[in-house]
């Protein structure tokens, strides 16, 4: 039945007949081809023109880096502290040894400077210097405040003699530490060593200056000291002149 429209159905005209040409088909296709391509460019420029996260480089402030630092040498500086508590009992001369085996300190710095400290406890100051010298020359100095921090308060309950190993130890990394030098100095005189504390105790008059009980103990000291080496230089001097008449009289 031929097609016709609604306008000459109406009006009673008969129409031509409507049939599909053969071009339509191909012009429909080729539409159809042609948008896809577009929403294709489309969502591939709309992609390229976003961001890309990952590639992005992220910029953290030298602020928090620093306190990021801070941090985490503050909690490895707990942790070392945490493992000296926990095996100082064992620092002496027969545990010392195999406790830092079994139960190493933390890693670190401060994990070093404290094994030094149980070493020094133990009376084992040369291999205090060994765990010492293993640290980075910048970060020795550091190892031995800690080592300071904790044999001070010994010394100053009166424990010269028995901090005095410590306290060489301490003065080959801080030679600049008066209050080393003012304990050493003093059990260095106590032992006879009198060339040393003569060295120890002008060195710490030299850098502390207050008048206090240590200024003038270690005046006290040093003056008996420096007697003592004036009487012993006095005593070698008549040998020597002695022996000499002797070997001339022969």
């Amino acid at each position: 039945m031929p097609l016709t429209s609604p306008e000459n159905a109406a009006s009673g005209v008969s129409s031509a007949p409507v049939t599909p040409t053969s071009g339509e088909p191909r012009n429909s296709r080729k539409k159809s081809f042609f948008f896809a391509m577009l929403g294709l460019l489309v969502f591939y420029f709309s992609f390229s023109a976003a961001p890309h996260r990952k590639t992005q480089p992220t910029y953290v402030p030298v602020k928090q880096v620093k306190a990021v630092k801070a941090v985490s040498q503050k909690a490895a500086g707990k942790s070392a502290r945490s493992w000296f508590a926990a095996i100082r009992p064992s620092c002496n001369a027969v545990e010392v040894e195999a406790h830092i085996q079994d139960r190493p300190a933390p890693s670190d710095n401060v994990g070093a400077a404290y094994t030094a400290t149980c070493l020094i406890l133990a009376g084992k100051p040369d291999r205090a210097r060994e765990v010492i010298n293993e640290l980075q020359q910048d970060k020795r100095r550091d190892a031995a405040l800690v080592v300071f921090n904790t044999i001070h308060p010994i010394a100053d309950r009166g424990g010269d003699m028995a901090t005095l190993p410590g306290m060489l130890v301490i003065l080959d990394y801080m030679p600049d530490n008066y209050q080393a030098l003012y304990h050493a100095g003093i059990a260095e005189a106590k032992l006879g060593k009198f060339k040393d504390a003569d060295e120890h105790l002008t060195k710490f008059l030299n850098l502390y200056t207050r008048s206090d009980h240590f200024t003038r103990r270690g005046r006290e000291v040093l003056e008996k000291v420096r007697a003592h080496r004036r009487d012993v230089d006095l005593i070698e001097r008549r040998r020597q002149r002695d022996q000499a008449a002797q070997d001339q009289a022969k």
